[in-house]
């Protein structure tokens, strides 16, 4: 089985005026395998929102901002393709309100 790459952008650097293409990274990692118990979600779409803006300055705000090297998160939808210790809940198609602008993600399944 081919091994699943992680592809994250991460804040490069705080910008100065309008965002420029170099305050972002994209950085490629494995991705590891799941715990019991947690879900495998392969993010389709991420939504880009203005309150990510004040994010990327080192300030206060209502919302944290995020550290040189960090994901920015985010609303997004995406899709189920692993769940441990079954595979009832692959496929599954869903919405999250925080995820982060990255390929994968790994999340602790609610009990049902």
């Amino acid at each position: 089985m081919t091994e699943k790459i992680n592809k994250k952008w991460v804040l490069n650097k705080r910008p100065e005026g309008m965002p420029e293409d170099d305050c972002w990274k994209l950085e490629e990692v494995p991705v590891p395998e799941i715990e019991e118990g947690n879900i495998l979600i392969k993010t389709l779409y991420l939504s880009i929102d203005p309150y990510m803006r004040g994010r990327m300055n080192d300030a206060k705000s209502y919302a944290d901002p995020i550290k040189i090297g960090e994901v920015m998160t985010g609303e997004s939808v995406g899709i189920v393709i692993e769940s441990k210790p079954d595979s009832r809940f692959s496929y599954y198609c869903i919405s999250r309100r925080i995820c982060s602008s990255k390929s994968y993600d790994s999340r602790i399944r609610r009990k049902t």
